[in-house]
């Protein structure tokens, strides 16, 4: 958080940082939806962290809260079933 990144971390320490991933708002709802059908539930941060394809940054970055992501991910599900 004092770097306002992970890149601008990696870069004031020297590192060349990884390209910017370029995932898609779908491409993350789509893996929360996979961990909740692997895990019977909705998914914790903890379980992205460990399982996820995705880091919990880029969620909160993207949906400004892990609440708002889960509500986006799974409203969007539960109105597709």
């Amino acid at each position: 958080y004092r770097f306002g990144s992970w890149r601008e971390a990696l870069s004031q320490a020297g590192f060349e940082p990884p390209s910017p991933q370029g995932v898609t708002t779908e491409e993350l709802l789509a893996d929360l939806r996979r961990l909740r059908d692997e895990l019977g539930k909705k998914p914790t941060t903890t379980a992205v962290t460990e399982h996820g394809k995705h880091s919990t940054s880029t969620y909160y970055e993207r949906f400004g809260s892990w609440a708002d992501a889960l509500d986006r991910a799974f409203d969007d599900a539960d109105a597709d079933e």
